[in-house]
């Protein structure tokens, strides 16, 4: 399996959203998991195509830093 993240620019860094973290953390064992990060996606002359790691395999965070952390909760409202 692959996922595709490109960027205008070379920053580094994207986002991985909800469903994209659940396959890539819940693989069968036949199944492989790679992101593939394309730098400067509008510019011919300076793109660069790079495949990462899954970061939820066994050595995969290991080259990856966490930029920022994301909470999502629910809860009920009290009757009122």
């Amino acid at each position: 399996m692959y996922e595709v993240k490109a960027s205008t620019g070379d920053r580094g860094e994207f986002e991985l959203g909800e469903s994209e973290v659940e396959r890539a953390s819940h693989l069968r064992p036949d199944e492989t998991y790679t992101i593939v990060y394309v730098t400067h996606v509008l510019d011919n002359a300076h793109r660069r195509i790079t495949p990462l790691p899954n970061p939820f395999s066994a050595p995969g965070l290991a080259g990856y830093r966490l930029v920022g952390t994301a909470m999502r909760l629910r809860f009920e409202l009290p009757p009122g």
